[in-house]
């Protein structure tokens, strides 16, 4: 397996993950081509958004492994986004499905970051 070739995300991980969030609402706000179960998913995407606001700024999100995990969600939802605007469903729900888990192991992993001194 190869590693994703991502650009410098040392310290930008806020800054990654607020893009994200701005994209899911785009996502929600466009999401009305959409089935009504796709608009509940978007939904609940839209609702993990919501957590992963909170978390902004605790420690965890200056790391390096929080600029990879943000910038990873920043592209996906560009993708969503992409895929929401072409009507095509199945790639909206495909991707939706993945960012949910994506935004849970995000949040978890920020709320569970001990900051360790020397």
């Amino acid at each position: 397996m190869t590693e994703k070739q991502r650009p410098n995300v040392v310290g930008k991980g806020r800054a990654f993950a607020r893009d994200a969030l701005v994209a899911i609402a785009e996502v929600k706000a466009g999401s009305s081509k959409l089935s009504a179960g796709a608009q509940d998913k978007i939904s609940s995407l839209s609702d993990k958004g919501a957590e992963l606001e909170k978390i902004l700024k605790m420690p965890f999100i200056g790391t390096i492994k929080a600029g990879e995990m943000a910038y990873d969600l920043t592209e996906a939802a560009a993708a969503l986004k992409a895929a929401v605007g072409a009507g095509d469903e199945a790639k909206s729900l495909e991707l939706v499905a993945s960012m949910a888990s994506e935004v849970d192991k995000f949040v978890h992993t920020t709320r569970t970051f001990v900051v360790r001194m020397t």
